[in-house]
């Protein structure tokens, strides 16, 4: 890479900084144009459902076990 490009380097840590900047960027636009076209309530529940459809995935191995009844439940105590 020549001299004059070196200070562009950018580490994983400064790259994934970038990357989240542009989809937090990109959301703006998502939302006008959304707004536009549906009810503020329908949309703030389906920003929900897709939220809930992520930690699901992310968190599917913690959820495996868990039970309708946990869900009204909620989180166990310690003791």
């Amino acid at each position: 890479m020549p001299t004059r490009f070196r200070w562009m380097r950018l580490r994983p840590q400064e790259l994934a900084l970038v990357a989240i900047t542009a989809i937090w960027g990109s959301t703006f636009l998502l939302v006008h144009w959304a707004m536009e076209h549906s009810d503020p309530w329908f949309f703030v529940g389906l920003r929900f459902l897709v939220a809930a459809l992520v930690a699901v995935l992310i968190f599917w191995r913690s959820l495996r076990g868990m039970t309708w009844a946990d869900t009204a439940r909620g989180p166990r105590s310690a003791s």
